[in-house]
């Protein structure tokens, strides 16, 4: 073993033989992988994995269970927030033309001011 490799394991903590993972700070253990870097000498370096998502796929063969009350709801719920998109779209068209018509006043005033009339 190098005396790059000893340093890096003495500031990281550990030593080659300890496992690749390592104590998080809320107590649960975080995994981690050792990964060799080359820059001149080879330095380990700690690079912890990604948390898993909290979000887990039912296992195999396992089914959601909702009933047709619950499905319905949603059902309404889908439907009452595509008609609030579609009233706002249109509220963001009419925003939109306002504004452009309220430009072409500015600029036909800016216009009038200086003796430029268009």
């Amino acid at each position: 073993m190098s005396e790059a490799q000893r340093e890096n394991e003495r500031k990281v903590g550990r030593n080659s033989t300890s496992d690749s993972s390592a104590q998080g700070s809320s107590g649960k253990r975080q995994s981690a992988q050792i990964q060799v870097v080359e820059e001149g000498a080879a330095n380990l370096v700690r690079v912890p994995t990604p948390p898993k998502s909290r979000m887990t796929p039912p296992e195999t063969g396992q089914t959601t269970a909702t009933s047709d009350t619950e499905t319905q709801e949603i059902e309404e719920e889908l439907a009452k927030t595509k008609i609030l998109i579609a009233r706002l779209k249109r509220q963001q068209q009419v925003a939109i033309s306002e504004a452009e018509d309220i430009r072409t006043e500015i600029r036909a005033i800016k216009a009038r001011c200086r003796g430029n009339p268009r």
